[in-house]
C-alpha cells in the first residue's frame, strides 16, 4: 500500500503518519514510538510481506541491533494493537506482513465522494420533501383529536390535604357534578370514591373508556390556619394533558364560600369550552 497525504489504511487499521495517531475500528490506539515506526512501514508495504532486514534498514535507522530484537518488538507492537494483532502475520523464513483486504485510501476516497454525492442529491430534494411533509402535516390536521359536544365530564373526588373533613370533599363533588348536569351541552358523571379507588389501577383512557367520558376534573383541597386552598384541573384523556386549572384561596373556613368560588371558576370555564368547540364546529 503506498502512503497518501501520509494516511495509511488496512481495512479498519488506519495511521496518520502525520498526527502520530493510530486507530481501529474508531477507536484510539497508544503505540510506543518503535512500535508505531514499524507499523507504519508494514502498512506502507501491505499487502507484500516485508523481510526482517528492511525492518532493520528502516525501523532502526543508524541503530546495531539483532533479529531478535525485530521478533521481541513484534510481540510487543501486536500487544499494544489489542483486537487488531491478528492483522500482522509471520511468514516464515520471510518476514512479516499486515493481513489486509486492501481498503485502503483510495477507497475511503471513493466512499467519501459517493457519501458526498448522495448528501448533494438529499440535499437538493430538501424542499421537495418539506413541501410533502407540510401538505401531509397540513392534510392531517382535520384528523386530530378533537373534543365534541355533548362534552361528556366526570368530577372526580378532590384529594384532601391536612384535613380530615372528608364530607367537604363529597359536597364538592356533588355541587360540581350538579352544575355541570344543568349546563348546555354537557353531561355530566360522578364517580364515587370506591370506584375512584378501583379505577384508579387502570390507565388514563382505560379510566375514560369505562366511563365513557371525554374529560375528567380533579383536583385537591387543602385546609389552612386560616382557609382553604383548593386546585382544580380538567385533563383531556385523548391526550391525558391537562388543559385547564385554576388554583383558588378562600380566605377564611367557610364552606359555603369555598363551594361557591369553585364552582362559579368550573361553571364560567365550562361555559367557555363550549363556545369554544361550538366555534371550531361551525
Amino acid at each position: 500500500m503506498q502512503p497518501t497525504e501520509n494516511l495509511l489504511c488496512c481495512d479498519q487499521l488506519v495511521l496518520n503518519q502525520s498526527l502520530k495517531t493510530v486507530a481501529y475500528k474508531g477507536d484510539a490506539l497508544y503505540l510506543s514510538p518503535t512500535s508505531f515506526d514499524l507499523l507504519f512501514h508494514l502498512m506502507k508495504k501491505s499487502p507484500s510481506v516485508v523481510s526482517v532486514d528492511d525492518l532493520l534498514k528502516h525501523v532502526w535507522v543508524d541503530k546495531v541491533v539483532n533479529r531478535e530484537t525485530v521478533k521481541q518488538q513484534i510481540k510487543t507492537l501486536r500487544d499494544q494493537l489489542g483486537d487488531a494483532a491478528s492483522m500482522i502475520e509471520s511468514v516464515r523464513g520471510f518476514g512479516y506482513q499486515i493481513k489486509s483486504s486492501e481498503v485502503g485510501v483510495a477507497e475511503l476516497k471513493n466512499r467519501n465522494t459517493r457519501h458526498i454525492q448522495v448528501l448533494k442529491k438529499v440535499w437538493m430534494l430538501l424542499p421537495i420533501l418539506l413541501i410533502i411533509f407540510g401538505l401531509n402535516w397540513y392534510a392531517n390536521l382535520g384528523s386530530k383529536p378533537h373534543l365534541t359536544l355533548p362534552l361528556k365530564t366526570a368530577t372526580l373526588p378532590f384529594k384532601l390535604l391536612d384535613s380530615d373533613d372528608q364530607d367537604l370533599v363529597f359536597l364538592l363533588q356533588d355541587e360540581l357534578t350538579t352544575m355541570m348536569s344543568k349546563q348546555e351541552d354537557v353531561k355530566a358523571t360522578s364517580v364515587s370514591a370506591l370506584d375512584h379507588a378501583e379505577y384508579k389501577k387502570y390507565s388514563l383512557q382505560e379510566y375514560a373508556d369505562i366511563l365513557n367520558v371525554d374529560v375528567l376534573f380533579e383536583g385537591s383541597i387543602q385546609e389552612q390556619s386560616t382557609g382553604y386552598q383548593v386546585n382544580v384541573r380538567m385533563v383531556w384523556t385523548q391526550t391525558s394533558m391537562a388543559v385547564w386549572r385554576d388554583s383558588l384561596i378562600i380566605e377564611e373556613k367557610n364552606r359555603g364560600l369555598l363551594l361557591s368560588k369553585t364552582i362559579n371558576s368550573l361553571q364560567s370555564f365550562i361555559q367557555k369550552k363550549v363556545a369554544h368547540i361550538k366555534s371550531k364546529s361551525s
